[in-house]
This record gives structure tokens, C-alpha cells and sequence, in this order.
């Protein structure tokens, strides 16, 4: 009798169990199915089209670890030029505006002093003295050496000639100095004005002078640029400095225009760190050219280190909530979104680090993500 009733016992014990079980499976069953229904979100055809909604595999290509920076656009000291007067003056015209393109040898301003004058005056009369000196040394050597001077006479006059040579000789490398031809004061005569002349070819800027005003030896009177083979200066943080090498390639937009892209190349990296902000110079020669271009600009840059193959999706496929990023999966009509983690964009493409997650074939929203996104949202509220 006492087994009987033991034996009932744990029958109601058992059923009461399964019974709870069955109960806890019943109630986690919808709530699982409600969960991934919440997830996803379904579109006809029609829908489908008016969201212009495109889709895409998930690849394997090539991409660049890039290294984010900024910097400025600069010209190289060979391509730029300021003009300084060795001698002061008054500004007698300007031959120039701001951003005009001049020809190298072109004038740009002309400036008075009767200094200027006086230096031509002098060289022109070292000059006259230097070929008497040359003719008289020729007439003592014949009387020489017919007897009828001394040899003191001349050794004196050779010394009077050699002085006169080294003031011929100083005073037309004044002249050359301030960019004048002495055979031109020869031919033409003394030069009223000095003219200041381009030393190359390029765009004129800065321009500090107008006419009448009284200029200073060394005083800044332009400057020109040549915008033939611009750099950019690039500043990499110390951090980054082991992947950045000689030859890599840079992909660079102006902060003006953040759509279009540039590119260019890393030809020289400095030896020294900033102590202030430890970055480090790189120069980069811009290998596309445009008019836009202006020393000075600040540009956002990226320099590709390195290439490995990897699983990408185009950046259009990606949506960003915080610091998370989704992407939405196609199964049969029926858009799941997932979370991506989101590695290198290289070129419009960007890497999937969890790849691994998705089956292959997978098919992923490429275009139309924030629309779908959007309806996904308003389906779970």
C-alpha cells in the first residue's frame, strides 16, 4: 500500500513538470518568432521600386589600410618666387594685379633713386677710364721700348689700370645685381628708372606696393607662384609613422569640396617629430591637376599603407546608429538587418570584419538601406 502511494506521488510529480515545461516553450516560441519578425521587414514589388532599392553579394577584392590626416597645400621653394628691391625707391608704376599670370623677364613695377642713377653714372665712367688705361699702357710700352719713358712710369700706370679694372668689375656686378645688362647702359645710356622683373613664370599674390610709395631695400613686393607641381604637407601622428612609407599612395579632397577626390603620391617624410603635437611632415607630389587648386588650402587626406584581399560591401550598404553600424540582408523578399562590423573603406568600399557571420551568396541592400531601415523602425513601434 505505501508503495502505491509512493509510486502515485511521483507520477503527479513528473506530469506537473512536463506540464510547466510545456508551458515555458508555449510562451518563449511566440517571443522568439515576435523577435525575428521585429527584425526584418517585408516589400512588394511596387515598394521595392519606389524605394529604389538595389542589391548586392558581399565580394572579395584587394583593399588599403589607409591612415587618416590632414594638411595643407603648398608649393615647392623652387616654384616660388618674392620680390624684394636691393635698393629702396619710390614706386614710379605697377605692372601687376593679384592672381594675374606673368611671363618670366616680365616687369612689375618700376621704382626711382637717384642712387640707381649714380651707380650707372659711376660704371660708365670706370668704364671710359679702364679703356683709356688700356690705350695709355699700350703708348708707355712702346715709348718703353723706344727708350724714351722710364720703366717706373709704366709700372705706374699698369697699377693705375688694375685699380680702374676692379672698379669696372664692382661696379658692373652691382648692376648685374639689380638686373641690369651693362652693355645695355653702354648702348642706351643711363636708365632713369629701375624696373624689378619677374624671375619666373607664374601667378602673382600678395601684393604690397602702389604707386608713390617709398619702398625699402628687402621690403616684400609680391610674390609669385608656380602652380605647375604642387604638394601637399601631409601631418602624421607618430603613431602611425611604421606604415608610411616613400611611394604610397595618398587619396585627398579639399575641406571646400568633400565629393570630389584627388590623388597623389608620398615623396619625402621628415626625420623629426613636433614635440608639441608629435607629428611628423610628409610631402605628397599631387598627381591631378586642377585650377582649384591654391597653396594654402587644407585638405582631408588618406594614405594607403598597405593592400590585403578581404570580404567588402560598398559604404551605401552600411547604416550608422552611434557607433554601431547595420546591414540588411534579402531573404525571399524579406530584409533582415544585422550588425557589421565596419574595418577599412577604401575607395568606396568598405570591410566587413564579422564576414564570417553570413553564409555565402548572402544577398545584402545596397542602395535604399535608410528607407528600409526607416520602415523597420516604424514597424517596431
Amino acid at each position: 500500500m505505501r508503495k502505491t502511494i509512493i509510486y502515485v506521488c511521483t507520477l503527479c510529480l513528473m506530469y506537473a513538470c512536463n506540464s510547466e515545461k510545456q508551458q515555458t516553450e508555449a510562451i518563449s516560441q511566440p517571443a522568439a518568432a515576435s523577435t525575428e519578425a521585429a527584425s526584418s521587414v517585408a516589400f512588394n514589388d511596387e515598394q521595392k521600386s519606389l524605394a529604389q532599392i538595389e542589391t548586392t553579394t558581399m565580394q572579395k577584392e584587394m583593399i588599403s589600410h589607409t591612415i587618416d590626416c590632414n594638411g595643407t597645400i603648398q608649393a615647392p621653394p623652387q616654384q616660388k618666387a618674392t620680390i624684394t628691391p636691393i635698393v629702396g625707391g619710390v614706386v614710379k608704376s605697377v605692372s601687376i594685379l593679384p592672381g594675374q599670370f606673368v611671363n618670366k623677364g616680365a616687369t612689375i613695377v618700376t621704382l626711382d633713386n637717384p642712387d640707381f642713377i649714380k651707380m650707372q653714372q659711376e660704371y660708365l665712367e670706370n668704364n671710359a677710364a679702364y679703356k683709356y688705361m688700356q690705350k695709355e699702357i699700350a703708348r708707355q710700352e712702346a715709348l718703353k721700348n723706344e727708350q724714351a719713358t722710364s720703366g717706373k712710369k709704366l709700372e705706374q700706370t699698369i697699377a693705375e689700370y688694375e685699380t680702374l679694372k676692379s672698379k669696372l668689375q664692382a661696379a658692373e656686378a652691382q648692376l648685374t645685381i639689380l638686373g641690369i645688362n651693362p652693355q645695355d647702359i653702354q648702348r642706351n645710356g643711363i636708365m632713369p628708372s629701375l624696373a624689378l622683373k619677374a624671375p619666373i613664370s607664374g601667378y602673382i599674390s600678395n601684393i604690397d606696393v602702389n604707386t608713390g610709395k617709398l619702398v625699402e631695400p628687402g621690403q616684400t613686393i609680391c610674390n609669385i607662384i608656380d602652380k605647375q607641381k604642387l604638394y601637399i604637407k601631409l601631418m602624421i601622428f607618430e603613431k602611425d609613422l611604421p606604415e608610411v612609407a616613400v611611394g604610397n599612395p595618398v587619396v585627398f579632397n579639399l575641406t571646400s569640396n568633400m565629393n570630389k577626390r584627388y590623388n597623389a603620391k608620398i615623396i619625402s617624410i621628415a626625420e623629426d617629430v613636433n614635440a608639441e603635437n608629435r607629428t611628423t611632415e610628409a610631402i605628397a607630389e599631387i598627381e591631378d591637376k586642377a585650377s582649384i587648386f591654391r597653396p594654402g588650402m587644407y585638405v582631408n587626406a588618406q594614405v594607403k599603407a598597405d593592400s590585403r584581399e578581404t570580404s567588402v560591401l560598398p559604404e551605401s550598404a552600411l547604416i550608422r546608429e552611434g557607433s554601431n553600424y547595420f546591414v540588411f540582408t534579402d531573404k525571399n523578399g524579406q530584409y533582415h538587418r544585422h550588425p557589421a562590423e565596419r574595418g577599412v573603406l577604401d575607395n568606396g568600399k568598405v570591410e566587413i570584419l564579422n564576414a564570417s557571420i553570413f553564409p555565402e551568396g548572402t544577398i545584402f541592400v545596397s542602395k535604399g538601406v535608410f528607407y528600409v531601415n526607416t520602415q523597420l523602425a516604424h514597424k517596431e513601434e
